[in-house]
């Protein structure tokens, strides 16, 4: 049976339809997109109002459009942080600050993007100053640039622009005394620069002795 025209022209219209509906183009640049981009270049949460930094987030820290965030993991010891915040790519209208303090469990914003025509990025660093009582064990670092990375500090850097926004959490742990000899958790784990000497449960009760020598330490 040959076709009408009509049959035709709707086939040519549900082709040219489709097409139109599978052609979501990537950015011209990693990470940037435009209005109606693939859902994967925008990965993290619409934008909230912050108005001055920095600002105080709710605990554990999430990737916030056009905003970048550092947070003091939950499980660091008891205290006051200090951090000092740097970028490059900033510019006049972006709300940005040099300083923030936190105690564990806490996130504060400390850039927020001014909107760009061109849908460049800043890069946000933040550094931790060292503290009397902890040392920095590793910084988990996430933007949607680059995705999740574990660093070992003292700084990390996230990406933010328009559409993307960038979290540093940073992990401490207590600075070990009698230059870290003393008592650790068990089952025991390897830790870079110590020695550790476990006793496994077996069913006996006590105190058990044991006598260390070493060759080649100082200090």
């Amino acid at each position: 049976m040959r076709a009408t025209w009509g049959s035709k022209f709707a086939s040519i219209v549900a082709v040219s339809a489709a097409l139109s509906a599978c052609d979501k183009t990537g950015p011209t640049e990693p990470g940037i997109s435009t209005s109606g981009a693939h859902p994967l270049y925008v990965s993290s949460v619409p934008t909230t109002t912050v108005t001055s930094v920095p600002s105080s987030r709710t605990y554990p820290g999430t990737k916030v459009q056009t905003q970048a965030a550092v947070c003091k993991d939950a499980s660091s010891p008891a205290g006051v942080y200090n951090f000092t915040v740097s970028g490059t790519n900033t510019r006049a209208g972006d709300l940005t600050t040099t300083a923030v303090s936190l105690r564990p469990g806490e996130c504060s914003v400390v850039f927020v993007m001014a909107h760009r025509s061109d849908n460049t990025s800043a890069q946000i660093t933040v550094s931790e100053t060292a503290g009397a009582g902890f040392v920095l064990d590793h910084i988990v670092a996430d933007d949607d640039f680059n995705g999740t990375r574990t660093l070992t500090g003292p700084s990390a850097t996230v990406s933010v622009s328009d559409l993307h926004g960038g979290v540093s959490t940073f992990f401490n742990t207590a600075t070990p005394n009698n230059n870290g000899l003393g008592q650790a958790s068990f089952p025991g784990t390897e830790t870079p620069g110590q020695i550790k000497v476990c006793k496994a449960g077996s069913g006996l009760t006590g105190n058990f002795n044991f006598a260390i020598t070493s060759t080649g330490v100082s200090g």
